[in-house]
């Protein structure tokens, strides 16, 4: 193999393996954040802005904002469920976020006992999650395997 096709293809193999990578951090860390959020107290909040654009909510982008207190203390937060700022995120769309989240409306949020900054609306598994998963398996062994077809090539 052409010594400038063999650098190609570990170009590819970085890229890839640098997605897969990224993926299973993103992945992992949602799961043990939901797994540990299951056990967190609650207390009551109010949504103090529901100023959603009118596309998809992507990766955490764009949501409604919320106040809740702890021990005397005020926290404001936008995210929704855990995995929503990651690749295990769903999209849902904004009108559908507005609706389920006007301003002013008194809501229960779930808050880390040790760090109550950080908080979620809802306890739910991120519904995309297994799709992730698997797609992230597929991913890392289309990996593999194209790093085994560069290593044979070469050896050849």
């Amino acid at each position: 193999m052409p010594r400038n096709a063999s650098l190609y293809l570990y170009f590819v193999l970085a890229v890839l393996g640098y997605h897969v990578v990224r993926r299973a951090i993103l992945l992992t860390r949602s799961f043990f954040e939901w797994a540990s959020s299951q056990d967190w107290p609650q207390t009551v909040g109010r949504v103090i802005s529901s100023d959603v654009v009118s596309v998809p909510i992507p990766l955490g982008g764009k949501g409604p904002s919320y106040e809740y207190h702890v021990d005397g203390h005020t926290f404001m937060s936008k995210k929704i469920y855990v995995g929503q700022d990651s690749f295990a995120s769903n999209f849902e769309k904004s009108g559908a976020v507005v609706d389920k989240y006007p301003k002013n409306k008194s809501l229960v949020v779930f808050y880390n006992p040790t760090r109550p900054e950080i908080s979620f609306l809802e306890r739910k598994v991120p519904e995309n999650f297994t799709g992730n998963l698997i797609s992230g398996i597929l991913l890392l062994s289309l990996t593999f395997l194209l790093f085994y077809f560069v290593l044979t090539t070469i050896n050849k």
